[in-house]
């Protein structure tokens, strides 16, 4: 299943519909070149985000005494992106495709899939990560 959001990318001004144009019936889109590297940095920016989330939560909940409200959170969010990878590595998952792009004549889908499911495995590991740092830091 693949879920079509193209509106985060409109709102950059990245992706524009010209459907209007055309008066075909059909939806068409004009896709700004530096589309591609946005999303790879805001990819790359996840990391960092998801390890000072869990960082955060640990260190806030323990310091207002409800330790275990933190732990909880984060090992719902653990398995939450967990359950997502695997969904995404085996090729079940729903894909959020955020930009049109154009088909190509060799299709490199399952490749893809399953990069896409590891690196949904490494967000999950760096929120767990800064749980445990966050966790440590409460305690001092």
């Amino acid at each position: 299943m693949e879920i079509k959001w193209y509106w985060p990318m409109e709102l950059l001004g990245l992706v524009k519909n010209i459907s209007a144009e055309y008066n075909d019936g059909y939806t068409h889109y004009q896709v700004s070149s530096s589309c591609a590297q946005v999303l790879m940095y805001t990819f790359l920016a996840l990391l960092p985000l998801l390890f000072l989330l869990g960082f955060l939560v640990r260190r806030l909940t323990g310091r207002a005494g409800r330790g275990a409200v933190g732990v909880w959170l984060v090992r719902g969010g653990v398995i939450l992106l967990l359950v997502y990878a695997m969904l995404l590595a085996t090729g079940t998952g729903p894909y959020v495709q955020l930009y049109p792009s154009g088909g190509s004549f060799l299709s490199f889908d399952t490749l893809e899939h399953i990069l896409e499911g590891a690196y949904c495995a490494l967000l999950a590991l760096a929120l767990f990560l800064g749980s445990k740092v966050g966790g440590r830091r409460s305690r001092v």
